[in-house]
C-alpha cells in the first residue's frame, strides 16, 4: 500500500506543468519522502533528523513547516540555515539552492565520507557528485538520482526511489 501510495504521489506531480519556475512545495514534499525510502546508517538513526539548508532558499520556510507536523521515522526534524561551508557538519541532508551550485566542489569536499544526502536543483548537479538533483523537464518536475554518490554516502536507497528517478 506504502509503495502505491509513493508511486501515485510521485506521478501526480510529474504530470503538473508548473509555469512558475521552482516549486518548493514539490521539493518539500519529496524531500520529506526521501526519509522514507532511504536508510541512513544506524549511528544517525537517533536523536533529530537534521537538514541543512546552504544559503538563501525559500525552500527553508518550506521545511520549517514540514518539520512542524511531521517526522522521520521516530526522529523529529530540526532544519538549519547554513551560511558558510564551515558550518556542515552533523547533517542527515544538505540542500544546496542554484545559486550556491558554484561552491559545490568545496561542500563535497567538507561532507567528505560522512552520511549526508546531498539534494541539489540544477542542470548537471547529480554528475558532479550530488545524490538527488531537482530539474524541470518540459515544465515537469523531475529528480535524478546518482546511486553512486549515495552508495558513497553509506546511504541504502529503496528500489521503489530508484524506479521513479532519473538514474545518473
Amino acid at each position: 500500500m506504502k509503495k502505491y501510495l509513493l508511486l501515485t504521489l510521485f506521478l501526480s506531480f510529474g504530470m503538473l506543468s508548473f509555469t512558475t519556475g521552482q516549486d518548493y512545495k514539490f521539493e518539500r514534499t519529496f524531500i520529506y519522502n526521501f526519509t522514507k525510502y532511504i536508510q541512513w546508517p544506524p549511528s544517525q538513526q537517533s536523536g533529530d533528523f537534521v537538514i541543512g539548508v546552504y544559503g538563501e532558499s525559500p525552500i527553508y520556510a518550506q521545511l520549517e513547516l514540514m518539520a512542524q507536523s511531521r517526522t522521520a521515522g521516530s526522529q523529529k526534524f530540526k532544519i538549519k540555515k547554513l551560511s558558510s561551508v564551515n558550518e556542515i557538519k552533523g547533517l542527515h541532508m544538505l540542500f544546496v539552492p542554484k545559486a550556491k551550485n558554484g561552491e559545490f566542489d568545496s561542500i563535497l569536499g567538507k561532507i567528505g565520507g560522512n552520511s549526508t544526502l546531498v539534494i541539489t536543483e540544477g542542470d548537471g548537479m547529480a554528475g558532479k557528485g550530488s545524490c538527488i538533483n531537482f530539474i524541470y523537464i518540459d515544465g515537469k518536475p523531475r529528480f535524478e538520482l546518482n546511486k553512486g554518490a549515495a552508495d558513497k554516502s553509506k546511504l541504502k536507497v529503496s528500489s521503489e526511489l530508484m524506479r521513479l528517478a532519473i538514474l545518473i
